[in-house]
């Protein structure tokens, strides 16, 4: 996985590793009397952190927006607890469980796609599958038995995603990866009349969704 997504969040996977054997490498010089060997090393290291690494961490750069722009984080309460999250995804979140919430709110009753697994936590749910993230290729036998875990779940509410594609890549669209599963649900699912942003769509059983999500 790390080879196949080669952006900077996965490639820094691996540089923590270089990091900490550099710093052995610079503690041994040190007790060997190569102090200027070590220091150059340390420098080194120390320079990639500050101006490369650290800038791009998820935690700098979430201080630096919620300083510029601090209308860009909402509140949200799960299990009690408050979290602060972009307010696009708390849009989508508190959307998704009114729409949940209405259909039911069966255990199971709920499935996002492609990705988006915190929200069965935030919906307090199990996932029908035990696969969370449709991300890569499947097989015929694999999303059969994904659509046979939709049909015992009776799964009422799905979003989707179907312009999401890893790293941008066309042969990754969830269309592409999915097929066999996304026909299933084009089929015996109806789209809601719900507007969401990025381009996440909701669809819901007519069979099992008690009160169809955007209709009084």
């Amino acid at each position: 996985m790390l080879f196949r997504s080669a952006d900077f969040f996965h490639i820094a996977q691996g540089v923590v590793p270089f990091v900490i054997a550099a710093a052995a490498l610079s503690v041994y010089w040190w007790g060997k009397r190569m102090r200027a060997r070590s220091l150059t090393l340390f420098c080194g290291m120390a320079f990639l952190v500050l101006a490369s690494w650290l800038p791009a961490e998820p935690l700098t750069q979430f201080v630096r927006v919620r300083r510029e722009s601090p209308e860009k984080f909402v509140h949200i309460r799960m299990n009690d607890r408050g979290f602060l999250v972009p307010s696009v995804s708390a849009d989508i979140m508190r959307r998704a469980a009114e729409a949940f919430h209405n259909c039911g709110g069966r255990d199971g009753g709920f499935l996002a796609a492609p990705y988006y697994p915190g929200l069965y936590a935030f919906l307090n749910t199990r996932a029908p599958s035990w696969d969370t993230y449709y991300l890569w290729p499947r097989s015929d036998q694999i999303q059969q038995q994904e659509i046979d875990d939709l049909q015992r779940d009776r799964t009422s509410l799905l979003l989707l995603n179907p312009t999401f594609a890893i790293n941008g890549r066309e042969s990754l669209g969830f269309a592409r990866t999915n097929p066999r599963l996304l026909g299933y649900i084009e089929s015996h699912y109806q789209r809601a009349e719900v507007k969401l942003p990025d381009g996440f769509k909701l669809y819901y059983s007519p069979q099992e969704c008690r009160q169809p999500p955007g209709k009084k």
